[in-house]
């Protein structure tokens, strides 16, 4: 099934050592008016909530730290009735003050926000609704999949870390192809650009 594929995919994660496992929380109607032509297909490939329960029942006792993207309030909900504290907001949301205010209420340990084609004021907004989480990131990343090496523009990492670098760390969010020597080499030379988190898509 593909809640067991979800659940074999972040086990695989967590046996190559990442610190974090993360999930894409969305439904449909959050995302989509019913007549969008992409709105079935979401609403097809979505988990439940019955589903939510069992993916996060399953990690509940292992020694791994959650994240969860949420795409919505209702998402957010689902975050929150599972107590995880890592959360993470999509580009397309840094001017969703509704969303942006309860996860503010929330105060998660944790807050992402990607960052990937968003300009200075977006991004400033963002952070300005979003002071009581305790530590945030800021994802650089442009996010075709997967992403030509051409297109990282690791030069961003400096522009963030310039801009916002006092008020919250840069990440840096991966999408090149697996088989792709620069699968390996881009995260490190974004570490080395000052990089302080590492997003790794992977497939299996």
């Amino acid at each position: 099934s593909t809640v067991q594929q979800a659940i074999t995919s972040k086990e695989t994660a967590i046996e190559a050592g990442a610190d974090i496992i993360k999930f894409q929380v969305y439904f449909a109607d959050e995302l989509f008016v019913k007549y969008h032509e992409r709105y079935d297909h979401f609403h097809n490939q979505s988990f439940s909530q019955d589903d939510w329960d069992l993916i996060f029942s399953h990690f509940k006792s292992k020694d791994i730290k959650i994240a969860c993207d949420i795409f919505g309030s209702k998402a957010l909900e689902v975050a929150k009735k599972h107590n995880i504290k890592f959360l993470k907001i999509h580009s397309s949301d840094l001017q969703n003050d509704i969303l942006l205010n309860e996860v503010d209420d929330y105060e998660p340990e944790l807050l992402i926000i990607s960052s990937g084609g968003a300009r200075a004021p977006e991004i400033s907004h963002a952070l300005n609704l979003t002071g009581n989480c305790k530590e945030r990131v800021l994802m650089h990343g442009f996010q075709s999949y997967p992403t030509e090496v051409r297109d990282s523009r690791l030069n961003r990492i400096f522009w963030l870390e310039n801009n916002f670098g006092k008020i919250a760390h840069i990440g840096y969010q991966d999408h090149v192809d697996g088989d792709d020597a620069f699968a390996f080499h881009l995260p490190m030379m974004a570490l080395s650009a000052g990089a302080k988190v590492i997003e790794k898509h992977i497939t299996l």
